[in-house]
């Protein structure tokens, strides 16, 4: 999912600017091939539930697993809200 708004120069310099406050280290450091070594920023809270796409508050460094791993997850729980089950274990 590439939206135009990753392709600007203010997301360029936010991104730039989250990445040197952060050492350029994971923030987030979830998943099991955690880099370490941050290459991305992720949003806390994303921006269609209402996070600041552009707030740097609202962005962490992180390598390209542990953003990817964040997301998945984000995604199977708004699955499981979406659908749930009437199955009890």
């Amino acid at each position: 999912m590439t939206l135009d708004r990753y392709k600007t120069p203010a997301w360029r310099a936010v991104r730039r600017t989250v990445l040197i406050r952060d050492g350029y280290l994971c923030q987030l450091r979830i998943a099991r091939r955690c880099q370490g070594t941050a290459n991305s920023v992720d949003h806390t809270i994303r921006p269609e539930d209402g996070g600041a796409f552009y707030d740097p508050t609202n962005l962490k460094a992180s390598c390209v697993p542990c953003n990817t791993a964040k997301r998945n997850r984000e995604v199977a729980a708004r699955a499981r809200d979406a659908y749930p089950t009437s199955r009890r274990w």
